[in-house]
This record gives C-alpha cells, sequence and structure tokens, in this order.
C-alpha cells in the first residue's frame, strides 16, 4: 500500500498531514492566483513577506515556512527550482546595484 493508504490506516496521521500541508498549499494556491501565475504545487506558511515578488520565478512542489521574507529586487529572475524548501524564519535577500 502507498503513501496514502497508510495514511488513511491511521486517522491521526491523515489528520497531520492535512493541518501541516493543505492550508499550505491552499494559501500558496491563493497567491498564484493573486500574482497571475499558472497553479502548480506551491506550499507557503503563515505571514511571509514577499518584496518584488514579480521578479521569483518558482518550479514544482516548493515550499516556504511561516514568518519568511523573500526580497527578489535583483535586475536578474531570481529562481527557486523544483523540490525546493526553505524552512521556518528564512530570510532572503536578492538585490542589484
Amino acid at each position: 500500500m502507498g503513501r496514502l493508504g497508510d495514511l488513511l490506516k491511521n486517522p491521526s496521521d491523515l489528520r497531520y498531514a492535512f493541518d501541516k500541508g493543505a492550508v499550505a498549499l491552499a494559501r500558496g494556491l491563493i497567491w498564484q492566483v493573486f500574482h497571475l501565475r499558472f497553479p502548480r504545487p506551491l506550499f507557503l506558511g503563515a505571514g511571509i513577506k514577499f518584496v518584488s515578488a514579480d521578479n521569483l520565478r518558482l518550479g514544482n512542489d516548493v515550499s516556504i515556512g511561516a514568518h519568511s521574507y523573500i526580497e527578489t529586487s535583483a535586475r536578474e529572475q531570481v529562481t527557486f527550482g523544483n523540490r525546493v524548501t526553505l524552512r521556518e524564519n528564512t530570510w532572503i535577500q536578492c538585490r542589484s546595484g
């Protein structure tokens, strides 16, 4: 049986997976809609601050932890590739000049 089968066997594990992933995935989808992006799996924690998000390119399955600061004011586009995970309280500042 796969991962889903294992989760279905134990309701507490299913609840944990839902609590950790569903809200972050919904937050990521909503963020992409507001920024006119093609929806793909994006997990966003609470309280993330984006500066110049129009200069940020995201791959598939990107996860950004809660209370992170992502500034992409650089001249060149900033890219987070596929399966990138940034843990909680991450600070990334990309500037030119």
